[in-house]
């Protein structure tokens, strides 16, 4: 079972202002956005012997941004599984870049980058661990995940990371 916000940037906040300004009673907002859930996939928190972050669906920087500065403010050691943002042609060297570096700004404890990216392993630094496939993601993930830690996952869907994810849940609820 996953507790899903709705984008986590404060989204439910300004729904909730618009249900009450269009004239439906806080409490019947309130109860509307209890039973709400968002996409599969995305921003979905998965909470066990560790946490699973899962916001595989897709991923650009906008979006890898947004969901690092999420995970960061949450409790426990960090980690990130990443992977490649397709489609940001010209920019993808730069672009992959600057979420590796945000990555070491934000003191992620370890980063997994799966498959081909562009800078994002140079950027976070030497102990940036990269991986060709998704088993070998969720091996290396499994061995440096500790109660209490919360793991990110993220990017874009032809990377596949959504199995990683999988196998990661299964892994804190274990």
């Amino acid at each position: 079972h996953a507790e899903r916000s709705l984008r986590g940037d404060g989204a439910e906040d300004r729904q909730g202002d618009r249900g009450v300004a269009a004239g439906a009673e806080p409490q019947e907002v309130a109860a509307g956005l209890e039973l709400a859930t968002g996409s599969p996939w995305r921003m979905e928190i998965h909470r066990g012997r560790f946490t699973v972050v899962n916001d595989t669906y897709n991923a650009n920087p906008d979006s890898m941004r947004s969901a690092i500065e999420t995970v960061t403010r949450m409790p426990g050691r960090h980690i990130a599984v990443v992977g490649y943002m397709a489609e940001l042609g010209q920019v993808a060297a730069q672009e992959h870049s600057k979420i590796g570096q945000l990555l070491r700004e934000r003191h992620y404890e370890s980063v997994v980058i799966v498959g081909e990216e562009p800078g994002m392993a140079e950027a976070y630094g030497p102990s940036a661990v990269r991986v060709d496939t998704v088993a070998d993601a969720v091996e290396v993930t499994l061995g440096l995940v500790r109660t209490g830690d919360v793991v990110l996952v993220k990017a874009s869907r032809s990377v596949g990371l959504e199995h990683v994810a999988a196998r990661l849940v299964e892994e804190a609820n274990a």
